[in-house]
């Protein structure tokens, strides 16, 4: 009876933590206009994601999108081309860059603008030893 009460209290531990390991994902997206004209419109994005207990939760991060609308027009969508992994005794905080482009009547309306709204949007799969969440985060920025 111990014996199996000790397996369950350690699979219960093992799966808050893992749970409390993707609840406490900080993730920041800062968006910059590179080069917008008539012609062409470049954005860049800084997607950082940091843990905010690093030392227990070791998270892998699978099959990263991020997408980005500026003043209510698609910009695009890009794919992190590897996963990442975040927080434990070996694996620091992460950040990757994105760049979006816009041509045609699209850019157009966008350099019309003096100021731009972002809509940043992460999409991935964080995953532990015994817990796993499927996480969207959406931030919107005015620059």
């Amino acid at each position: 009876m111990i014996a199996v009460s000790l397996v369950s209290l350690t699979v219960y531990w093992n799966y808050r933590v893992d749970y409390d390991a993707i609840q406490s994902l900080v993730i920041q997206m800062n968006p910059s206009a590179l080069n917008v004209t008539f012609s062409q419109a470049r954005f860049h994005v800084l997607l950082t994601m940091v843990s905010d207990k690093p030392a227990l939760e070791d998270t892998q991060i699978i099959g990263t999108t991020i997408s980005l609308v500026v003043d209510s027009i698609p910009a695009g969508k890009a794919v992190v081309p590897f996963n990442m992994r975040v927080g434990g005794w070996v694996y620091s905080d992460i950040a990757y860059g994105a760049t979006f482009n816009m041509t045609g009547t699209d850019a157009q309306t966008v350099a019309m603008h003096s100021q731009h709204v972002y809509l940043m949007t992460v999409h991935f799969l964080a995953k532990n030893n015994l817990y796993q969440e499927e996480v969207t985060r959406n931030q919107t920025m005015t620059e």
